[in-house]
């Protein structure tokens, strides 16, 4: 009949309306009545074949991995999903490019999934617990699962790294442990392990776009995540991470390893090719290059004629200067400090009955 679609798998001749769309925006073959036959028990997923379902249990539910990469650690249930892992991370081909944006990858299905997450801003799938959003059932169930229901069942078998998922596992041990950074900045010497903390890099870095507005303080950043930690660590004090070593506090386990590194290890493996000054990351290199060496004083305050290199700089200036705010106090004689910096400059010489003045360190 006229303006009827006949689907391929029950040959039922049916309206428009009973076919979804695909990720390019096209009308599926089938109905959904089939695309949705076969229901995981487990979980919500629905597939419209039962060997896809059983490929889902088995890697999603079961943990069967029978594919190992020879190259890494990296382990998947498919042959085609090892073939994808290879040409991605070992062989670094991405071939596929954005008709939008500079984005390249290796598969079409990370394309698609940039596409509707980035360009289309698509975020249909929304958790009925809170106000997250995102642009696949898989993002939502991940995000259920690390949330709310707080389950990290993916172990790290090198340290105590735990985690949600097999994606954030994998991504964990190519970063920490094997040490991979693959994505290369094509404007700087930066480099990073994933293709998002790329794009995160010339957001902050060189399209400067700081877009997301702490409303608490005056603080801006270019991303969800750095102003969640800003806001959860400085504004609500949540401190998840405890040192065994000392009675240090923090927020993530990122921050607790770099502080082990710095204070208790003392390791300082990062040299300065323009001096002998040596840290503990990168981060502190290009700190160091951009404040003595390049002289780069890009922060100015807005409200006197200071400038400096970094944001952490001027918002220390803002809160001591003009705001007079000192969170930093000494247990020896309680005289208060804007910054931890001075607070251990003044222990140097503080002996308990020392009486400071408002203008001393």
């Amino acid at each position: 009949m006229e303006g009827l679609k006949t689907c391929s798998r029950c040959h039922s001749e049916l309206l428009d309306e009973y076919f979804s769309k695909n990720r390019k925006g096209i009308l599926n073959k089938c109905c959904i009545v089939c695309l949705n036959r076969f229901k995981c028990a487990k979980c919500d997923k629905k597939y419209s074949k039962q060997s896809l379902l059983a490929d889902h249990i088995k890697s999603s539910h079961d943990k069967i991995f029978d594919f190992t990469c020879r190259i890494c650690d990296y382990k998947c249930s498919k042959n085609s999903a090892l073939l994808n892992h290879i040409k991605a991370t070992h062989d670094k081909i991405k071939d596929i490019k954005c008709e939008l944006c500079a984005f390249t990858c290796s598969v079409n299905t990370a394309l698609l999934r940039h596409q509707k997450y980035v360009h289309d801003k698509i975020k249909n799938n929304k958790c009925a617990s809170c106000d997250f959003k995102c642009s696949t059932m898989t993002g939502l169930l991940n995000h259920v699962k690390a949330v709310h229901d707080k389950i990290k069942d993916n172990e790290c078998d090198k340290c105590d790294f735990k985690c949600s998922t097999m994606t954030d596992l994998q991504r964990h041990v190519k970063a920490v442990h094997d040490k991979i950074k693959d994505n290369e900045c094509d404007k700087c010497d930066f480099k990073c392990s994933t293709t998002t903390g790329l794009l995160r890099h010339v957001k902050a870095v060189h399209d400067k776009i700081k877009d997301f507005q702490c409303d608490q303080c005056d603080y801006t950043c270019s991303d969800k995540s750095s102003l969640q930690t800003h806001i959860s660590g400085f504004h609500n004090k949540i401190a998840n991470f405890e040192c065994d070593k000392c009675k240090f506090k923090c927020l993530g386990f990122g921050n607790l390893t770099r502080h082990i590194k710095v204070v208790h290890d003392r390791i300082k493996d990062v040299k300065c090719d323009k001096c002998d000054f040596k840290c503990s990351s990168n981060s502190q290199l290009k700190e160091h290059t951009k404040g003595v060496h390049d002289k780069i004083r890009d922060f100015e305050c807005n409200e006197c004629k200071f400038k400096c290199s970094f944001a952490s700089g001027l918002r220390n200036h803002v809160n001591t200067v003009h705001r007079n705010i000192r969170r930093f106090e000494c247990d020896l004689c309680g005289f208060k400090m804007a910054t931890n910096f001075y607070l251990k400059r003044h222990k140097t010489l503080c002996t308990g009955n020392l009486k400071c003045s408002s203008g001393e360190l």
